[in-house]
């Protein structure tokens, strides 16, 4: 787990991602909006930046910000 992030870390496939992340989420905070900023692509690697917008139980507010990289092939995100 990354300090920065409660639920920080590496998730591998769509049902970690959604039995695992998502709830970890939804545990620590009331509210959680991911604004991406920037997108940036070339050949098969693409990456995102931007803020998560959150809110903790107690009603503490700010952004932590993000990175998120991939390669893609033919349409899969193959790699993180």
């Amino acid at each position: 787990m990354l300090k920065s992030f409660p639920a920080g870390g590496r998730y591998k496939g769509r049902s970690t991602i959604s039995d695992r992340f998502f709830p970890a989420v939804k545990a620590h905070f009331s509210e959680y909006v991911t604004l991406p900023e920037t997108v940036l692509a070339e050949g098969a690697n693409a990456a995102t930046f931007g803020v998560y917008r959150v809110r903790s139980a107690a009603g503490k507010a700010g952004d932590i910000s993000f990175a998120h990289f991939w390669t893609v092939r033919d349409g899969r995100i193959t790699a993180r």
